[in-house]
């Protein structure tokens, strides 16, 4: 995912203030995220910054890389008079709200601010069945085509809960294309919430990944906290085409429907 500077060599001007701010708006002006040569040290060092700070929350580094990078891309970071500041501020932020959003199993955003809990209008079971029964996508031709029974029926559900189409369809499509080539769920889990692909493409803030990715594949199995299944679990095991579960499942509704793109200005 990112590269380790190398030691002994001089400091590259992106270590200081000045010299980040100024890759930063060149990155931007230039969108050249995925071109720029600096981008690779400027992750890899962002990796040893926070190194320490993910493992107090007992997250991966690579998990403190992914909130450093979208905290990059943002004007924030371009304006700012210390972007490294606002920078890890960002990044002490997501690694609390991630830990504290796996321990209560609500989505991160919740977790972030949690005056949400109290102000937010509540999502009311059966507010969606219209949705999921009736609105759902159209059978596809092939029955046996197990993948693309599944990437319609869950992209039409993240659609209804206020997803754009385009990006619902491409985080699906390659969490199940993920999911197939994985060996088990929890090692298709741990590789997904440390990549960054769609975050790039997609400009998705990362707490939209990861609670979609909880919803998809389950929470994480860890000692002494509950075990919640993901919602393609819940399809293949029903064996229809709707989801009949979910409704009855305010929490997930209401993480999903927080999470989704477009309730995130940028």
């Amino acid at each position: 995912m990112s590269e380790p500077l190398e030691v002994g060599g001089p400091a590259p001007g992106f270590t200081r203030a000045e010299g980040l701010r100024a890759l930063l708006t060149r990155l931007h002006e230039e969108d050249s995220w995925r071109t720029d040569p600096d981008v690779p040290g400027l992750l890899g060092f962002a990796r040893s910054k926070y190194a320490r700070l993910a493992r107090k929350w007992e997250r991966d580094p690579d998990e403190a890389v992914s909130a450093a990078f979208e905290a990059m891309r943002g004007r924030s970071a371009r304006d700012a008079r210390d972007p490294w500041a606002l920078v890890t501020d960002a990044v002490v932020k997501a690694m609390k709200s991630e830990a504290h959003a796996e321990w209560l199993m609500i989505s991160p955003a919740r977790a972030r601010h949690p005056s949400l809990i109290v102000h937010e209008r509540p999502v009311r079971a059966g507010e969606y069945e219209e949705f999921l029964y009736d609105l759902a996508a159209p059978e596809p031709d092939d029955g046996d085509d197990d993948i693309g029974w599944l990437s319609q029926r869950l992209t039409g559900f993240l659609v209804g809960l206020g997803w754009p189409v385009e990006v619902a369809r491409a985080c699906v499509d390659y969490i199940l294309d993920r999911l197939a080539q994985a060996d088990r769920r929890e090692s298709a889990y741990d590789a997904l919430r440390r990549d960054i692909t769609l975050l790039a493409q997609y400009e998705l803030p990362r707490a939209s990944w990861l609670t979609l990715l909880r919803a998809l594949l389950g929470q994480p199995s860890q000692p002494d906290r509950p075990y919640r299944r993901g919602l393609i679990a819940r399809l293949l095991d029903s064996g229809s085409n709707d989801l009949p579960e979910v409704p009855a499942d305010d929490d997930l509704l209401l993480a999903l429907n927080e999470a989704a793109p477009a309730r995130w200005g940028r």
